[in-house]
């Protein structure tokens, strides 16, 4: 069979497979069933699908990613796709599968076949361009995400910049350099002594005797310690 593109298509769609069963079983019970299908027609010797020349039967799996909530519990999609050697024998096989019982391997009374139009045959050239295009493709990704990368490295960069800048107007002992300002603060004086404002008992500041710039409840910076 021809397609527009001018390739040939040499596979068969078969549906209503059991996805509840491993692909493996599944393949191989309808290796088994297509080699007791008889065929209809003039196809010289050919007593079975099988006999047509199959030459591939692949159960098809969840792409990486792509499998949906609903489709947790499925070990593949529930079909099938069988190459044949000659794409006249495609269509011959279809008449002949369509509609039958399967039994073990199927989810459904009957099996659905059809000629599977996705995976026609692709010329040289077409995949070649396609590698072309996936790998220009590739390439703009990646430098969009560069580009993405360095907008918000740049972000971080002006954002530091607007808290230094606030920070380094805080009189001491706050500001950007708090905690090394406190460390070279005088001793505080004794508990016993007026205006204590560290308690050696409990080791606690009292913060309403703190400036307002070191206390994060009254004056919304960052805490000294």
């Amino acid at each position: 069979m021809a397609t527009a593109a001018g390739n040939v298509n040499r596979w068969m769609y078969v549906g209503n497979l059991d996805w509840h069963m491993a692909a493996a079983e599944v393949q191989e019970h309808l290796q088994r069933f297509l080699s007791t299908v008889p065929v209809k027609g003039d196809v010289g010797a050919s007593r079975c699908i099988t006999d047509l020349g199959v030459e591939e039967v692949e159960v098809v799996p969840f792409a990486s990613g792509k499998m949906k909530g609903r489709d947790a519990d499925k070990l593949h999609q529930g079909f099938a796709l069988v190459r044949f050697e000659r794409a006249a024998m495609v269509e011959v096989a279809c008449q002949a599968l369509q509609g039958l019982p399967m039994g073990t391997g199927s989810r459904l009374d009957t099996l659905n076949a059809s000629i599977a139009r996705h995976r026609v045959e692709k010329e040289q050239a077409q995949q070649e361009r396609e590698q072309r295009e996936a790998a220009e493709r590739k390439v703009k990704l990646e430098k969009q995400r560069s580009h993405n990368t360095g907008q918000k490295r740049r972000r971080v960069e002006r954002m530091e910049q607007e808290l230094e800048s606030v920070f380094g107007s805080m009189p001491r002992p706050g500001g950007k350099h708090a905690v090394w300002n406190w460390r070279y603060l005088p001793p505080p004086p004794p508990p016993h002594k007026p205006g204590g404002v560290y308690t050696c008992a409990t080791g606690c500041i009292e913060w309403e005797r703190m400036p307002a710039e070191c206390d994060p409840m009254r004056g919304g910076g960052y805490a000294c310690l």
